[in-house]
């Protein structure tokens, strides 16, 4: 489902971030602070992940795909041999020269690399000129999952085993209820944990979040408590930290300032959810959120009015800082990194 640019921030160079705590405390996020860092990119960018303290990849519009190996102290701007407007909004990498991103339309299609960018291998391509992509996510190097929007109130949802050089598609899934889709939002509508276990977040007329044990061969269908009934409501952003701790995000994303039924928590492998209400939810529309690695409690979460931490898996959130956010990702090592507007990234640095 498109979606609509969110803002974000920019600028500088960051110090090593500690490592992370196993049970995160809040005065660590309470004086957490924002590095800006300058990428050298106008575009919007909205997926990014990071392999390693110093190795990041981010993507987003104008067909731009950034990469550094420093930490952000300098960035590679890359382009895949595409249109200029083309929309990238997920990126997986396994390296600093071995990453695979996501076209989401027009046409809709997977890209690899291999030489850091230098140039690109387009993996797939759906035949269809109406598929929309949304996100995907990698249990390892080889085994993946690659999710769109229905076709035919079909959801599209393919599998790899090879590193994505080839897709096929997943039969037997639930049908989509009318008005039921996905957002390309922050490239986290899929998840996964483990070898065996993922989830898909929806969103529009019908939230759900669809559920599997056996690496993507078989979904069952979760209810949420979420905010829906619009095109642009729902679920934009789902994070587990284990097969059995979960957290979805969203809301409404034309009311970035409204937090009604826009954050929710499962202890069971997300079999049922409960929604986090009042004070406790965070304070606005969210389009990502993230799990602090190295710690079993902690979480950011992202969106244009803001950013909000949890240290009890989700139930709770307080205010991180104002600045607006798109998309974040922490590395195996626990550095923090989110993307926006401008070409701009924020490295998170924790307080002591």
């Amino acid at each position: 489902m498109k979606s609509l640019t969110i803002l974000m921030l920019a600028c500088s160079c960051a110090a090593p971030l500690p490592k992370a705590d196993p049970h995160l405390q809040a005065s660590s996020l309470e004086s957490a602070t924002w590095t800006k860092l300058e990428t050298g990119s106008s575009s919007s960018l909205r997926g990014v992940h990071a392999v390693s303290d110093s190795v990041v990849w981010a993507t987003g519009s104008q067909n731009t795909v950034l990469r550094t190996i420093d930490a952000g102290a300098s960035w590679d701007v890359l382009h895949l041999p595409a249109v200029d407007s083309y929309e990238i909004r997920d990126v997986h990498a396994w390296s600093d020269h071995e990453a695979i991103v996501l076209g989401v339309t027009d046409p809709a299609s997977v890209w690899r690399t291999s030489d850091g960018g230098q140039t690109w291998e387009e993996l797939f391509r759906h035949p269809q000129e109406s598929a929309f992509l949304d996100s995907f996510t990698f249990f390892d190097e080889q085994h993946g999952l690659l999710f769109g929007d229905p076709i035919e109130n079909q959801f599209l949802l393919l599998r790899t085993g090879d590193g994505g050089q080839t897709w096929r598609q997943v039969e037997g899934l639930p049908a989509a209820a009318t008005g039921e889709a996905a957002f390309a939002a922050s490239g986290t509508c899929v998840t996964s944990s483990g070898s065996r276990h993922a989830w898909i977040g929806t969103g529009g007329l019908q939230t759900r979040v669809l559920c599997s044990s056996n690496g993507g061969a078989s979904w069952t269908p979760s209810a949420t408590p979420m905010l829906t009934g619009e095109p642009t409501t729902g679920i934009y952003s789902v994070a587990f930290c284990n097969e059995s701790a979960g957290v979805i995000v969203g809301g409404d994303y034309t009311k970035p300032e409204s937090n009604s039924g826009n954050a929710a928590f499962s202890n069971d492998g997300g079999r049922t959810w409960s929604l986090v209400s009042g004070s406790a939810r965070p304070r606005g529309h969210r389009a990502g959120v993230a799990w602090i690695h190295g710690t079993s409690n902690a979480l950011i979460t992202v969106g244009r009015g803001g950013c909000d931490f949890s240290v009890d898996r989700g139930q709770s959130w307080s205010p991180l800082s104002d600045e607006g956010y798109y998309a974040i990702s922490f590395s195996p090592e626990g550095a923090g990194y989110a993307v926006g507007s401008g070409g701009r990234v924020g490295r998170l640095e924790l307080g002591d």
